[in-house]
C-alpha cells in the first residue's frame, strides 16, 4: 500500500483540485486515492480522477473539502478499489449520469478515445467551462436508449448509492450491451475497518464499494 505526501497546486472553478503525484501512483480511471489535510481532518476524503492526466499532476474531481486550497498539504494512500475495465476497452462507449455532470467519467472517456474508439456523454446541463475532448458527442439524455440499442458497444455510468435503483430503470431490466457503474459514496476507512458506511446490495448481493468498487459490473 502506497503512502505519500503531496500540495494541492490549483483549485478550479468547479471545485475540482490539481495535485502533484507521480505517474506510477496515478489512479486509473474510476480508481481513487484516500487523502487527509491539514491539519488533520477526521475523515479521509477520497479523490477520484477527474480529468486528463498532466505531467507530475492529476486532476481530481470536486470532492475536496472547500477549504483545501492551493497549499495545502495532503497525506495520500493508494491508488485504491477497482476501476472501469471493460469500458476501457469499448470501442463506442456510451457514458451518462442521470443526476450530475459525471467528472469521473472523463478519465475514462479520454483514454478510450486515446485507443481510437468513440464516445458519446449523456448528462443533465454541462456546466459552463467543463474542458471536454473535441473528439466527444455530448448527447441529450432523452437519446440514451436509442443510442445503447443502435451504437453503443458498451456504457458506463456514475451515480451516487442512493439512485442505483433509478439507474436500473434508466437502463432496462436487460440492457442491449454490457456496462459498469462507478458508484459515488462515502469510503472513510478505504477498506481496512470493513466499518460499512459503503455497503451496497447489487444483483441480490452485499459489496463493499470501497473494496469490490467504485466500479461495478452491471449484470441483467
Amino acid at each position: 500500500m502506497h503512502t505519500w505526501h503531496s500540495h494541492i497546486a490549483a483549485r478550479d472553478i468547479h471545485g475540482r483540485i490539481r495535485i502533484s503525484c507521480p505517474p506510477e501512483r496515478i489512479p486509473h480511471p474510476g480508481q481513487y486515492l484516500l487523502a487527509q489535510g491539514e491539519p488533520a481532518s477526521l475523515l479521509a476524503v477520497p479523490l477520484y480522477p477527474g480529468g486528463k492526466p498532466s505531467q507530475g499532476g492529476l486532476w481530481c474531481a470536486p470532492t475536496a473539502p472547500s477549504t483545501w486550497l492551493p497549499g495545502t498539504t495532503l497525506h495520500l494512500r493508494g491508488p485504491l478499489g477497482r476501476g472501469f475495465r471493460g469500458a476501457l476497452h469499448a470501442r463506442r462507449l456510451v457514458a451518462f449520469s442521470p443526476d450530475a455532470f459525471p467528472w469521473v467519467l472523463l478519465p475514462l472517456i479520454h483514454r478510450v478515445l486515446q485507443n481510437g474508439g468513440e464516445a458519446a456523454l449523456f448528462s443533465p446541463p454541462l456546466p459552463s467551462g467543463v474542458p471536454l475532448p473535441a473528439a466527444l458527442e455530448i448527447l441529450p439524455l432523452e437519446a440514451l436508449s436509442e443510442t445503447m440499442q443502435t451504437w453503443g458497444d458498451f456504457w458506463a455510468a456514475c451515480c451516487p448509492l442512493e439512485s442505483l435503483p433509478h439507474l436500473r430503470v434508466v437502463v432496462g431490466k436487460r440492457p442491449p450491451i454490457p456496462g459498469e457503474v462507478f458508484v459515488h459514496t462515502l469510503m472513510p476507512c478505504g477498506g481496512l475497518a470493513d466499518c460499512g458506511v459503503c455497503a451496497v446490495s447489487l444483483h441480490g448481493k452485499p459489496m463493499l464499494v470501497c473494496k469490490q468498487g467504485p466500479v461495478l459490473p452491471w449484470l441483467p
